[in-house]
């Protein structure tokens, strides 16, 4: 089954160019006199503001994974022959369904601002939607839907709704470098965000990758560690290891970190001659 709403040539025409895993499809079209309906594919599972009212909050992994399917759903978007802006990008609008697949729904407020009515009509939420979009004079650019994916991110990993006095202050639960990549999307200013979905999408990435790569050097530590308390005769070339099992570090070069050196405290302490 599918749900109809109001729809003129324009938005016909824009939805019948779409095709994209992250996107609805159109299952029907209806004609009548009363005016012009498509029925949208069903999307099955529960919107992020649902998850939201129940969790508090999301785990840092899940909202850069969040954060990185809608970048490339935006990037769809924005990198059409008309090019197509979302401007009501909120939690409610991301469905996770079943299977984990994140959805990008709603695309009805991209037809009431498109160029061609922009200047005549804003939209978006309060919260999610970009300072420009309050703006009857400023045209609206893809900056504006990467503002509103920075206050969703913003959002889901901290609970709290972006606004002028969050813009100073620590971002709850969320690492540094993540936090300055969502405080980037989020500048008051077009020019000072990312410039398309894609860098936004690459900045992200790239704080996954580190976080990543931070939690794979404290399971190897750990697990050194634990060796070293199973059996203090276990004599190991700790910075080799460490070497070898994080490729990006060179003991050669670089101190251990203050963990690594734990490791060593401890051999040398249960190893030491009574």
């Amino acid at each position: 089954m599918g749900t109809g709403e109001d729809a003129d040539e324009y938005e016909l025409h824009m939805y019948r160019k779409l095709h994209h895993p992250s996107l609805p499809m159109i299952v029907e079209e209806i004609r009548t006199p009363e005016g012009n309906f498509l029925v949208m594919e069903y999307i099955r599972g529960r919107n992020l503001q649902k998850i939201m009212d129940k969790e508090k909050h999301l785990e840092v992994e899940h909202v850069l994974e969040i954060g990185i399917s809608l970048c490339r759903t935006l990037a769809y978007l924005h990198t059409r022959d008309e090019p197509i802006l979302h401007l009501d990008l909120k939690p409610a609008n991301v469905i996770i369904r079943p299977d984990g697949k994140i959805m990008l729904v709603d695309l009805g407020a991209s037809r009431r601002c498109a160029d061609r009515e922009q200047n005549r009509i804003r939209c978006g939420t309060p919260g999610f939607a970009a300072p420009e979009q309050y703006d009857p004079s400023r045209k609206l650019t893809a900056a504006a839907d990467i503002y509103s994916l920075g206050a969703v991110l913003y959002y889901l990993i901290s609970g709290v709704i972006f606004s002028d006095r969050c813009i100073k202050s620590k971002i709850p639960g969320c690492p540094d470098a993540l936090g300055k990549v969502i405080r980037k999307a989020l500048a008051a200013k077009p020019k000072d965000r990312y410039q398309s979905a894609r860098e936004f999408e690459d900045a992200l990435t790239k704080v996954k990758k580190e976080l990543g790569a931070e939690k794979k050097r404290i399971r190897l530590e750990g697990a050194i560690l634990l060796a070293i308390l199973w059996d203090p005769r276990i004599r190991l070339d700790l910075y080799r290891i460490y070497a070898i099992m994080e490729q990006n570090y060179d003991y050669r070069v670089k101190s251990p970190p203050p963990r690594m050196l734990a490791c060593v405290w401890w051999q040398d302490l249960l190893t030491r001659p009574t």
